[in-house]
């Protein structure tokens, strides 16, 4: 189905001279957008997920705005306070329309109250948004608000506290214990040497008197440091409690050697019973080692905890990581021949400084920090891996050799950019604008692409083994003996309108178009 032009539609608009934005989360809907307007060849079409950034897109002017409440009800709602108000805005009057489900009807109430000038339904075809954003632009007009908002619902998220379970008497053995223990032979020892126990604990004044090990307490606290209990009294005087330590914190030795088992009283009150003792929290068999004290336990290898601070794992494994991937690439690299090099700019550029100030400009929502920005930048060998630079504009910039592995990409502008040779395997790409980008000889496994615009861009040779092309725009992108046989959702229409050669190797099912000559002949 053809899209609608402005002899079809009356429209008097032209479209050459219109500059759409679009905001949303929705990677499939912008990507929808951009598609639809760039062939009606619009001066432009811009897509943000960052409500920040309006003020700068608005600054270079636009024609009509929609906002996606579908995938960010309230960051829509907020794009479009920051257009409505305050009042007298030279944004004032600019064409909104609310791209939108039927069930989000409150949101929409509360849109009109703002102030807009039409509703498209989500899902939505590319025909039909362009006639709805042609009709817009030929004759805006503001919806009228409801008579009345109704309040978004109140949620309770407190939930009610379920009723403790009745406690069996202290000295009745759990049903499950009880017949655990007579199946395992090690269950009914661990349950008899607690009855022993308990048994000589009663029978004693002083428990501390025939102790066979000393007391250990987790707390890091001597057998001193332990309260004693009160000395007997006759039977004609009450005698004093004394003061006995938490039978989270102590634990006693049994009758019957050196093996430690916790002390019977619970933290929250009550006396431990048998199934408490020989189950782990987690589930599965307490072994002689659980029972032993935490001092002479085996250590299993773990990072130590300094000053309460544990490192942080994923962290370190992600940096081993991208340190490994680096050291493969450079090394595959130089075994075929191609000879690194470090860019002019690399050197008195702090990267360290400029992904911080990223990462508050995107915390904040552009209230704090700076956007990355290395626009014409000669940065060829650079270390990016691992960092996260989503919305960076890296606009006609030399990455040759650059290593970007698992860094955070998505939404960039790489337009007109160098990467040849650069490693970006694991990155994230998502949405990207990549048009008429050098990717030569790059590394592209397990990156993310997914509406990434790679319309003209150059992939000859790439490694591309699990990247992700759904959605991806490759029109005119040149596959020449690129190996795309391992790339995840690559579909034929997308490389019907790339630029194949017999050395293009493709996934099952996906076959390269003919060339001109193979058609003819």
């Amino acid at each position: 189905m053809r899209h609608p032009t402005v002899a079809q539609s009356g429209q008097s608009a032209d479209w050459k001279k219109i500059r759409v934005i679009v905001f949303g989360l929705d990677d499939q809907f912008r990507f929808l957008v951009r598609q639809t307007f760039r062939k009606l060849n619009v001066r432009d079409v811009v897509s943000f997920d960052v409500p920040a950034d309006l003020p700068a897109l608005l600054a270079q002017g636009a024609d009509v705005l929609l906002i996606d409440f579908a995938s960010s009800a309230e960051n829509g709602l907020a794009v479009l306070e920051r257009v409505r108000r305050p009042l007298g805005n030279p944004h004032e009057s600019l064409p909104v329309l609310a791209v939108a489900p039927s069930s989000l009807k409150d949101i929409l109430e509360r849109a009109k109250v703002l102030g807009i000038e039409g509703i498209i339904p989500k899902p939505i075809s590319g025909h039909e948004l362009g006639h709805r954003v042609g009709e817009t632009l030929a004759n805006p007009q503001r919806l009228a608000p409801p008579a009345a908002v109704s309040d978004a619902p109140k949620r309770n998220f407190i939930k009610e506290a379920d009723p403790l379970p009745d406690l069996a008497p202290a000295d009745a053995v759990a049903p499950s214990a009880a017949k655990a223990a007579e199946v395992i032979p090690e269950v009914a020892a661990l349950v008899a040497r607690l009855k022993i126990r308990e048994e000589a604990a009663a029978s004693l004044t002083d428990p501390r008197a025939e102790r066979d090990g000393p007391t250990i307490a987790l707390l890091g606290r001597s057998p001193s440091a332990v309260p004693a209990p009160a000395v007997s009294k006759p039977a004609a005087e009450k005698p004093v409690p004394a003061p006995r330590p938490a039978a989270s914190s102590v634990l006693h030795p049994t009758s019957g050697g050196g093996s430690a088992v916790p002390a019977t009283r619970r933290p929250s009150g009550g006396t431990l019973g048998a199934d408490d003792v020989v189950r782990r929290p987690s589930g599965g068999k307490l072994s002689e080692e659980d029972l032993l004290p935490m001092a002479s336990r085996k250590t299993s290898g773990d990072p130590i905890e300094v000053a309460g601070i544990r490192p942080d794992l994923e962290a370190e494994e992600a940096r081993r990581r991208a340190a490994k991937r680096r050291q493969q690439w450079q090394e595959a690299m130089e075994q075929a021949g191609h000879k690194a090099r470090k860019g002019n700019d690399v050197a008195a550029l702090d990267v360290s400084a400029v992904v911080a100030e990223h990462g508050k400009w995107l915390q904040s929502k552009g209230a704090e920090g700076k956007r990355a920005t290395f626009t014409g930048m000669d940065l060829a060998g650079v270390d990016l891996s691992a960092a996260i630079l989503a919305n960076a504009t890296f606009r006609e910039v030399d990455l040759s050799d650059a290593c970007l592995a698992e860094a955070r990409l998505d939404g960039s502008d790489f337009r007109y950019a160098t990467l040849s040779a650069a490693d970006l395997g694991g990155a994230n790409l998502g949405v990207a604008a990549m048009r008429h980008a050098q990717l030569n000889l790059s590394n592209l496994e397990g990156a993310v692409l997914r509406g990434t615009d790679l319309s003209g861009a150059r992939l000859t040779g790439a490694k591309t083994a699990g990247a992700d092309f759904k959605g991806a725009n490759m029109m005119g992108a040149d596959l020449r003996e690129a190996d795309l046989s391992r790339a995840e959702n690559l579909t034929q229409a997308q490389i019907d309108k790339a630029i194949c050669d017999k050395a293009t190797r493709l996934p099952p099912g996906v076959f390269r178009p003919l060339s001109e000559e193979e058609r003819l002949g």
